[in-house]
């Protein structure tokens, strides 16, 4: 039986909150203690996109056929990430790995932080039919998430502002990929209340300083920032 544990990220320097490699390798490793699953074959591949099918990254390639391959010896075999998009986040890539999965005797994915560990048996078919439907719910949401910035950012390059950063009300994950920002989107559905009942920009601005809301480096909103903001989505 063979325990391989992928880790990963996008790039060597990491966001602040991010899955770093060390967190991943924590968390992973305190998941195998409880579960008695082990000893622990790591896979680590640093500074490699999730848009990279794994049998093409340096080192996840090892859980494919190959005179290098980790999956050695009699099953079942385990394989562990901390959340999905840690081993895919395509659906096409996803299934045909299980199928190439399937002749290597894998029988159970592991996915550590997904609300709580969770293990799935993809030798059976519901097991087959959950991790295809998680694949498919999280294709979606990439996909929405790109509808929704897509005119903000257009928008940024007609204003002639850069887009190397995530507009206000938005983060940019490790892979580029723009999410909502909790905080950041309730400062802009008050702003947009204020505006429905009539404010200025700067009596918009004053009032979120009043509030106690502050931009990102710290200092009051400007009316240019509050202009900024309510052409987000």
């Amino acid at each position: 039986m063979t325990t391989a544990a992928c880790v990963r990220v996008s790039t060597h320097k990491q966001e602040v909150g991010g899955l770093s490699l060390e967190i991943q390798r924590a968390t992973i490793d305190g998941y195998c203690q409880r579960a008695r699953l082990g000893p622990i074959v790591w896979l680590e591949d640093p500074g490699v996109s999730a848009g990279k099918p794994l049998r093409d990254r340096p080192q996840s390639r090892r859980l494919f056929p190959g005179p290098d391959c980790v999956l050695v010896g009699e099953g079942p075999h385990h394989v562990i990430a901390c959340k999905l998009d840690r081993l895919f986040r395509d659906v096409v890539d996803g299934l045909t790995t299980l199928d190439a999965w399937d002749e290597d005797g894998v029988v159970t994915v592991h996915l550590v932080n997904e609300g709580g560990a969770e293990a799935i048996d993809v030798s059976t078919a519901s097991g087959r039919f959950t991790l295809t439907m998680k694949l498919a719910m999280a294709e979606m949401e990439r996909r929405q998430v790109g509808e929704r910035t897509t005119p903000a950012m257009a928008r940024l390059k007609e204003l002639g502002r850069t887009t190397g950063n995530a507009p206000y009300g938005y983060r940019a994950d490790e892979d580029g990929v723009l999410t909502p920002a909790a905080e950041e989107q309730c400062v802009i559905r008050a702003a947009s209340r204020a505006r429905a009942l009539g404010l200025t920009l700067r009596r918009v601005a004053k009032l979120l300083t009043n509030e106690g809301h502050r931009s990102r480096n710290g200092r009051p909103f400007s009316h240019s920032a509050i202009a900024a903001m309510l052409r987000t989505p």
